[in-house]
């Protein structure tokens, strides 16, 4: 008589005496080879999450990396003691109330005769004069801008040299200027497509150039792109090297902007930190940090005595509603404001870092193995959850996360914001996250079949 054959327990098949599923055993074949399918799952995760820090993935979904990043910045930014470059930078503020035969009120061509006279007070007494102020319209009298075309001349003459903001329109490499200021400010000009805050957070942006139409040669030794210079750029160079006619050129694979003698292939002088889109984060201090503001009706009705102003950069601007940004809560800043800060940071090297590509890399590759070293070792430890209710408005959405893993985000989260208050640099927050949880459960899918339990 023939047996019966037993029939092998079905996938999903259940033990009689508790009803519960029984757990799935390892797959011999893949046992054998556990540790080296699980290195190659490893490595291959990390190259994923690598590529998706290098093209800003996540950035593109809710702008999640600026907003990390920025949320370090503005809440630990509170405890670093701010700095602004007195010595070498001072504002004249245009007062926003209307006063009569007065310099004030809103920006207007009216005040270009104001300028003049403050700009012939100055000359010969400050390094630089920077007018973050619009001078494509023309004034109504053509010798007005005659008067103060001269007048440009004349400060540099005496060793001061001007700089006025400017803004260029779709396809031109050239900005628009009233007629008689197109030959007195020739390259006298940065972009001041300026400052751009990020929500209320204590952040604030400002672009240190656009790239220009007129590239490098392709035999050119560097792949750095030339840069037309913003109006913060373009005044430290000024002061810095007066003498000397330097190039910005950004490098996209650093996300750094260098100042060079001599063109693409010449030596550097200054290298500062952007982003991809070539903003530069401004450490913007407070108003009893940035010091006294001078305004300009007054500083205008005491023109015989301008020796506050030697040697230094004078940004001239307006305290214009138009002009001003949400920062820090209810306090707005004006542009002027927010442009004399990025200069003062540049001059004092108060640069906001990213993680070269190579320590980026680095770090994705530890947070993996925390995560993977979390569920091999700390197992146990995941039975203990929190569940959390995802944001978004969605309704009885909940997730459970294993507490194990919200202990390292903690530590993460500290290392980071320590990163910030000690050397000013950001980690890849998003990405690394991202390594820590991805590894967790990529560990939790396949540490059974491969024979760990």
């Amino acid at each position: 008589m023939a047996k019966k054959r037993a029939n092998k327990p079905k996938s999903g098949a259940r033990d009689e005496s508790t009803g519960s599923p029984k757990p799935r055993r390892a797959n011999p074949r893949l046992q054998r080879w556990r540790w080296p399918i699980v290195t190659a799952m490893l490595f291959l995760l990390s190259l994923v999450i690598f590529a998706a820090s290098w093209i800003g993935l996540f950035n593109a979904v809710g702008e999640l990396d600026d907003r990390l990043r920025n949320l370090v910045v503005a809440h630990v930014g509170t405890t670093i003691r701010k700095q602004f470059d007195h010595e070498e930078v001072s504002l004249i503020m245009v007062d926003r109330n209307e006063q009569k035969d007065q310099p004030s009120g809103k920006p207007d061509t009216r005040h270009r005769p104001y300028h003049t006279a403050l700009l012939k007070a100055l000359s010969g007494k400050a390094k630089v004069v920077v007018f973050d102020l619009e001078f494509s319209e023309p004034a109504r009298d053509p010798q007005i801008d005659s008067d103060f075309a001269k007048a440009i001349e004349e400060a540099d003459e005496a060793g001061t040299r001007v700089i006025v903001g400017a803004e260029l329109f779709e396809r031109e490499s050239q900005p628009r200027f009233a007629g008689p200021l197109k030959a007195a400010l020739k390259d006298r000009w940065g972009l001041w497509d300026g400052g751009k805050s990020q929500g209320t957070s204590a952040v604030s942006l400002v672009r240190m150039g656009l790239k220009s139409p007129n590239q490098p040669s392709p035999n050119s030794d560097t792949a750095d792109q030339l840069l037309i210079p913003s109006l913060a750029l373009k005044a430290f160079a000024a002061l810095r090297y007066p003498k000397e006619e330097l190039q910005p050129f950004f490098d996209p694979l650093t996300n750094i902007v260098h100042l060079r003698r001599g063109g693409a292939n010449g030596a550097i002088t200054d290298s500062i930190p952007v982003n991809d889109e070539l903003y530069f984060t401004v450490d913007l201090v407070g108003r009893q940090e940035q010091g006294r503001i001078n305004l300009y009706h007054q500083v205008y009705a005491n023109l015989s005595d301008v020796s506050e102003f030697n040697n230094k950069i004078v940004v001239v601007g307006y305290q214009a509603d138009e002009d001003s940004q949400p920062v820090a809560g209810s306090e707005n800043r004006y542009g002027a404001e927010i442009q004399a800060n990025a200069i003062s940071n540049i001059l004092l090297h108060i640069f906001v870092h990213r993680l070269s590509p190579g320590y980026q890399y680095l770090v994705i590759i530890l947070m993996i193995l925390v995560g993977a070293v979390a569920r091999f070792r700390l197992g146990r430890l995941a039975n203990y959850k929190l569940p959390l209710k995802l944001p978004g408005g969605m309704i009885d959405a909940k997730v459970e996360i294993p507490t194990i893993l919200l202990v390292f985000v903690v530590v993460y989260l500290f290392v980071a914001f320590l990163a910030y208050k000690l050397e000013r640099t950001l980690l890849g927050a998003t990405y690394d996250l991202a390594a820590l949880f991805l590894s967790y459960l990529l560990i939790g899918l396949v540490h059974v079949r491969l024979g760990f339990e």
